[in-house]
């Protein structure tokens, strides 16, 4: 494959093979761990454990603004708020920074807890943090010269994921106690700030709403996954996943690795064995399996009105071109496979995914072409980025690439 001559830049090299095979974007290449990649109005903005970074495309053209800081402590969290345009950072000792572009980092806490900040979430005009130590703090997400708006103690183990319920009027947090409660925001430093609490297993997986009923949270752990209804007040209904009917060892068991909640209130889930189980509205409570098990487990679902992608532990990402209302999948293709398991994905285009994988790497993948130019097209983007790392240091590249992308 030929190589482009000398260039003073890895983002020259970038924008230069997009113009060639412009199906893969990479935007990120270091392996740096990627703490979220979040798609605004004119660029995708990725939060890592020592930078953020602001990439805008234009038609062909990758056009990448680096915010540079150098932060005493790692990243360990990020969350973005839209109507803000503004992404809110948790540090591992304790600090909240929020970022705008062109406006650069402002810090949210006076003061450092030193205890690390172990989730963040935003919405509507407040950030809400919460500790290892199990304290929840809330703060305005714009300057008002009010640093903090509450703060209590929450849990008494590290707080795993905030949620916001009612354009923020309440707050639901679960902690690895195995307990999820249900604070009212404007009382959240009284002693009636809690209107509600439910147990589960401490296991959580993954949290997820119904964006039609906000007021529903499904929360799932290894093995079931359990229905909040703040409404009601408690556990509402419990769906358990069945052992793989495949093999009765104990590795072939099945777990859930990732959970997908559709607009119509069923529940997608990809599980442990590679199998992807389906949930219909008041159907039956162990699931139908759709995807028979392929023992490679997926570990991300993104979806739309017409069609799912799945992303796997060996790096694959494929397509499945049905709407589940038949129980079945008419089709299934594999668009690429990447060179680490993949962390997430998010459909942020009708034919434009996001991409993060675990070693860091964050790509789009445009599959509007054919899938075979896809999957071709992909191989040649590990060789160039395997040129680029050989390169380093023989006077072809004038900046340096940290990690590897391709199997040795």
């Amino acid at each position: 494959m030929e190589m482009p001559g000398r260039c003073k830049s890895c983002e020259e090299f970038i924008s230069l093979w997009i113009d060639r095979y412009p199906c893969i974007i990479p935007f990120k290449l270091e392996n740096d761990p990627t703490l979220g990649a979040f798609p605004s109005e004119s660029s995708i903005v990725v939060a890592s454990a020592h930078s953020v970074k602001s990439f805008g495309v234009r038609g062909k053209r990758l056009l990448q603004e680096t915010c540079t800081k150098d932060f005493k402590s790692r990243c360990t969290c990020a969350a973005w708020n839209g109507a803000f345009s503004s992404l809110f950072l948790g540090f591992q000792n304790g600090a909240i920074f929020s970022w705008k572009e062109r406006e650069g980092f402002r810090r949210l806490s006076n003061k450092k807890s030193h205890s690390p900040v172990s989730c963040i979430e935003s919405k509507s005009h407040m950030v809400a943090s919460g500790t290892a130590d199990g304290k929840i703090s809330l703060f305005p997400c714009a300057a008002t010269g009010k640093s903090i708006a509450g703060g209590t103690r929450a849990h008494v183990s590290p707080i795993i994921c905030l949620r916001f319920v009612e354009n923020g009027n309440f707050l639901a947090s679960f902690g690895r106690d195995g307990i999820g409660k249900l604070w009212c925001v404007d009382r959240l430093d009284s002693p009636r700030h809690v209107v509600g609490d439910v147990q589960f297993p401490p296991s959580i997986v993954q949290v997820d709403r119904d964006e039609s009923k906000p007021e529903v949270f499904y929360i799932a752990s290894d093995k079931a996954i359990h229905i909040w209804d703040i409404r009601v007040g408690g556990i509402s209904a419990v769906l358990s996943e069945p052992l793989s009917s495949s093999s009765s060892c104990s590795k072939n068991k099945r777990r859930i690795k990732c959970m997908k909640v559709l607009s119509s209130g069923s529940i997608v889930t990809g599980n442990s064995d590679g199998s992807l189980l389906y949930w219909p509205p008041c159907g039956s409570w162990n699931g139908i399996q759709v995807l028979a098990p392929s023992f490679i487990p997926i570990t991300s679902i993104a979806n739309d009105n017409f069609k799912f992608l799945l992303g796997w532990e060996n790096g694959s990402l494929t397509l499945l071109s049905n709407t589940l209302q038949d129980c079945g999948v008419d089709e299934e293709r594999l668009l690429t496979r990447l060179m680490s398991p993949i962390q997430s994905i998010e459909l942020i285009r009708e034919d434009l995914v996001l991409v993060s994988e675990r070693s860091g790497r964050v790509s789009g993948l445009d599959f509007s072409m054919d899938n075979d130019c896809i999957v071709v097209e992909n191989n040649r983007t590990d060789a160039f980025l395997k040129w680029l790392n050989e390169t380093r240091g023989s006077g072809k590249v004038e900046s340096s690439l940290v990690g590897k992308f391709w199997n040795s």
